[in-house]
């Protein structure tokens, strides 16, 4: 097995950087797929935890739902990166690192993928990271029944299994070098396991618990107090606003309404 650690894929690196590059590189909220502008930190001074932050998304339906495997827009997928922590993320230099995955092994063929999970790490109704969440979390977009928008990322996996209960095991049906990639998209939100099902009510291990959310109009989370990351989940709280209309959300920004907005 080979071991695996730091890694950039410049075909990657382009598309997300623009992304990257915003407050998420110092951990002000989370990394989002939708391309969100998130407040800077100045950078001269190290950021200081406090206040309440509002975003304007240019998204956000009535039907919208926290299941992970129903995300398909910038309001859901600013959810599943605040709520819920990933096996792998991408940081701002567009490089892979584990993020509840401490470390992981690769067989020669690229076929089997060991991830050790990172200790220490709390949902927040309090149960601790294991290998059970993991496997609940993948399987859940599965399967010939599953509906989620994931299932295609998943199909290339031929088998999630336990070795032990801090390490889970990937076999591939064919080989690829790529694979660690493939687990940071914000579908595969790893959620507490529940009767060996996932729990998608909305229980994560980001920084942020979810206060209370109306679809299609607003969501609110706060600060998680036992976040196992030190330098991210900055503000006390947020407050993501779905405001569709691209100038209703600049006035909104011009006039202190929100923070920042998407682009």
């Amino acid at each position: 097995m080979s071991k695996w650690g730091k890694h950039s894929n410049p075909a990657l690196t382009v598309s997300r950087r623009s992304v990257l590059k915003s407050a998420a590189a110092v951990g002000v909220l989370a990394v989002t797929s939708s391309g969100a502008i998130l407040p800077m930190v100045a950078q001269e001074s190290a950021p200081k935890r406090g206040g309440h932050f509002k975003l304007g998304i240019g998204a956000g339906d009535t039907s919208d739902s926290l299941d992970p495997a129903t995300y398909t827009n910038a309001f859901t997928d600013l959810f599943g990166k605040t709520l819920h922590g990933y096996l792998t993320e991408i940081d701002a230099d567009g490089n892979l690192n584990g993020e509840l995955a401490e470390s992981w092994d690769v067989s020669k063929d690229a076929k089997t993928w060991s991830f050790k999970l990172r200790k220490g790490v709390e949902f927040h109704n309090g149960k601790s990271l294991g290998a059970e969440d993991v496997i609940a979390s993948i399987n859940h977009h599965r399967g010939e029944q599953s509906k989620s928008a994931a299932r295609t990322i998943v199909e290339p996996i031929d088998e999630v299994r336990a070795d032990g209960p801090g390490t889970v095991v990937f076999a591939l049906k064919d080989g690829n070098p790529d694979f660690p990639y493939l687990l940071e998209g914000f579908h595969l939100a790893i959620v507490p396991a529940k009767d060996g099902k996932a729990d998608v009510s909305g229980v994560g291990a980001g920084g942020y618990v979810l206060d209370n959310i109306d679809y299609g109009v607003k969501g609110t989370a706060k600060r998680f107090a036992n976040y196992w990351k030190s330098d991210a989940a900055w503000f006390d709280s947020f407050e993501a606003l779905a405001i569709h209309d691209v100038t209703a959300r600049t006035n909104a920004l011009a006039t202190g309404q929100i923070h920042a907005m998407e682009r």
